[in-house]
């Protein structure tokens, strides 16, 4: 079907697929969704066993035609890690049309100086150029130029890039799941097209998704993005540093985070104990919230730190 959309964000700890519906006015409406939860395919953002990740693939893709109907051969494909890099260009051209109207040709010229004028390592290769602003001769902040007159055109851009194998082992993945990947998009990025609004970025804001293994990082200012980039700090580094601390196994940690974690000590109850087995015999220890939110709160406080 034409207007079925299916997004796959393959994740450290889960593989998600999403199926949608594009209506008329350019909105999704979602139908249905499968997962599938794993532990050792994807490391930090890059994957680093194409066999279980194309086996969690392939389970999360069924489970999302099961709760739909529908046959999925293709899909975009979310992509994040530590490998991501980003950086800020800007190129600038020469109007030379009739009457010095700007053509969707001299915008492309513009955005391609822009990409030319900044170097990109040979191991890494362009996910997007995101457009910030253009200039019209000493007019700046323009959206759109096409149509506009003027004698000069500038472009200013968001260049992302990502590691070539961690893109080639992302696209192996989902071609030996059976799966046509149409585009490969920053996780970030299509997470700050859901959960913000026009207003939101217009104003300026910082989304932190924060994930199993890593934690991604988009900022927008004037409505466009100004940075963006992860860092292998996420939530499997708490759960690594409850069970740790408290010498408990790493799925009762988990479960310790979920239900009765907080981010800030603040906020937790002194006089809530909670019991936790002592990994490896029958033994428990009792602590408090607040104990638990000391280990989570450190943590968190790491990650907000490195994503500045």
């Amino acid at each position: 079907m034409d207007d079925i959309i299916v997004g796959l964000d393959i994740g450290t700890t889960k593989v998600c697929a999403v199926i949608g519906e594009l209506k008329e006015d350019r909105t999704i409406n979602v139908l249905g969704a499968g997962s599938c939860s794993y532990t050792d395919g994807v490391k930090k953002g890059a994957i680093v066993d194409i066999k279980k990740t194309t086996e969690a693939i392939v389970y999360a893709i069924e489970e999302a035609e099961k709760s739909v109907d529908v046959s999925i051969d293709s899909v975009y494909v979310g992509i994040a890690g530590a490998h991501i890099n980003s950086m800020n260009s800007k190129g600038a051209i020469a109007i030379k049309g009739a009457n010095n109207e700007i053509t969707s040709e001299d915008v492309d010229r513009a955005v391609d100086n822009a990409k030319t004028a900044v170097q990109i390592s040979a191991t890494h290769e362009i996910i997007h150029i995101l457009p910030r602003e253009f200039v019209v001769d000493e007019q700046n902040e323009i959206s759109n130029p096409k149509g506009m007159v003027g004698s000069r055109l500038e472009a200013h851009v968001h260049i992302i890039t990502g590691a070539v194998t961690a893109i080639k082992n992302l696209m192996k993945s989902c071609e030996m799941a059976k799966l046509n990947v149409e585009e490969v998009v920053l996780q970030q990025y299509a997470s700050s097209l859901s959960a913000l609004t026009e207003d939101e970025r217009r104003l300026g804001v910082v989304l932190l998704d924060i994930g199993g293994g890593t934690t991604d990082i988009i900022v927008y200012k004037n409505g466009h993005v100004e940075y963006s980039s992860s860092i292998d700090i996420a939530g499997s580094s708490i759960t690594n540093d409850i069970a740790f601390v408290l010498k408990t196994s790493t799925d009762k940690a988990e479960e310790l985070k979920v239900n009765k974690g907080v981010a800030q000590i603040d906020l937790a109850d002194e006089q809530n104990s909670i019991e936790v087995p002592v990994a490896g015999g029958e033994r428990t220890k009792t602590i408090t919230q607040t104990y638990l939110a000391e280990i989570i709160e450190s943590r968190m406080e790491e990650i907000f730190v490195k994503a500045k």
